[in-house]
């Protein structure tokens, strides 16, 4: 379907957000599935969860003839989200396990490994000054995922909605994580290479991109 015939709105039913579900485990593999299927209910509520429980507001979904297709999760500022996502979505996560809500997949042992919350602490593996300097210059970040078949277009109406939203609010600078995939992506909507980093499973690429303030 062309870019013209996506519209962009917000989540607006529980059937929306199982769609934003879906499509995040269904495109969570470097743009291909999560597998096996298993792993899916702890997947989606580890990348999902925080922002439909705490940010349900900067969530935006892709709708094509009124079917969600894609969808970006967002946050403006990511410091206070992060320690708001430790008490109120990660701890309540840890004892959905203990009380058995999604079995013993490989998510899970990787969640209560000791280790890690440090491999997936940003601030220790990139570096105080680093991590800093994004917090402070660039407070907003985002997941995004588009179905394949609606790819080509999509992506960046979904992003310049969320970016006219991010300017409106007042926030000055954005940015995210990724692979070596998607960078090609990102710097066609506006994001340059701040740095990367390679832990041993392929470069982690910190990309950033300024918001003009609206006038």
């Amino acid at each position: 379907m062309p870019a013209e015939d996506i519209v962009v709105d917000r989540p607006r039913s529980a059937e929306d957000w199982q769609a934003v579900r879906d499509i995040n485990c269904e495109t969570g593999a470097a743009g291909a599935p999560v597998k096996p299927r298993n792993r899916w209910p702890f997947f989606a509520e580890f990348w999902v969860g925080p922002y439909q429980r705490l940010l349900p507001e900067w969530t935006l979904v892709a709708r094509a003839g009124g079917k969600v297709v894609g969808y970006l999760t967002g946050c403006p500022d990511s410091l206070p989200f992060y320690a708001r996502r430790f008490f109120l979505h990660r701890l309540p996560l840890a004892l959905g396990i203990f009380l058995g809500r999604f079995g013993a997949t490989e998510d899970v042992r990787r969640f209560l490994h000791p280790g890690e919350g440090v491999r997936r602490n940003f601030a220790i593996r990139f570096g105080f000054k680093l991590y800093w300097h994004l917090m402070t210059r660039h407070p907003a970040h985002l997941h995004i995922n588009v179905r394949e078949g609606h790819r080509g277009g999509t992506g960046r109406k979904i992003m310049d909605a969320y970016v006219a939203a991010l300017a409106e609010a007042g926030v000055r600078g954005l940015h995210l994580f990724c692979g070596a995939n998607p960078v090609p992506f990102y710097r066609r909507v506006g994001f340059h290479k701040l740095a990367c980093i390679d832990f041993g499973k392929g470069p982690v690429y910190v990309m950033v991109r300024r918001i003009q303030k609206r006038r």
